[in-house]
């Protein structure tokens, strides 16, 4: 048997309800994951500027956003953001939000969706803190799901540090 066979490319999902300037930090993540995982991640956020503002960005495969307080459960795009988080299994899923209003939701959903609590990992590092917003996020991309082996998916290295990137059509 051959050990040097690759684990095969995963899907990872993000999720992060945040505003604009999270919203651009967050492209250093996807970059991170689309490397690490080798398929750009799909990403759920909050507000219709998210499409615009990762249209042609190759880190990301699919975006879907709801309205900040409105009920996910009653949005067109609930039942294809359910199947699609369901069908990127065993792929991890990042929740990059510690909004204590937008924490309970994003549960809910995952719940709802089916999603294996093996599969997920939440930033436990809040804004402010020791880290700039790019090393919070990097540090989370760092982490491996425990429904997941790490050696399978090593962490990508660069020559400079991780840093947002924001393409302007």
């Amino acid at each position: 048997m051959n050990n040097d066979i690759a684990a095969p490319p995963l899907q990872p999902t993000v999720l992060y309800f945040a505003r604009l300037g999270d919203m651009v930090m967050l492209t250093a993540l996807l970059d991170f994951l689309h490397r690490r995982f080798h398929l750009p991640p799909q990403v759920i956020g909050a507000g219709p500027w998210n499409a615009d503002m990762y249209l042609e960005n190759t880190d990301v495969s699919r975006l879907w956003w709801f309205g900040r307080h409105f009920p996910f459960l009653l949005t067109r795009s609930w039942p294809s953001v359910a199947r699609a988080l369901r069908a990127s299994h065993p792929g991890p899923v990042y929740i990059c939000e510690h909004h204590y209003r937008q924490l309970p939701r994003i549960k809910r959903m995952l719940s709802f969706a089916g999603v294996d609590p093996g599969r997920c990992v939440f930033i436990n590092e809040n804004p402010g803190t020791l880290h700039h917003s790019v090393d919070r996020l990097i540090r989370l991309g760092e982490r491996t799901p425990p429904l997941l082996k790490e050696t399978d998916y090593p962490i990508p290295t660069r020559p400079t540090p991780w840093a947002p990137r924001l393409k302007v059509l």
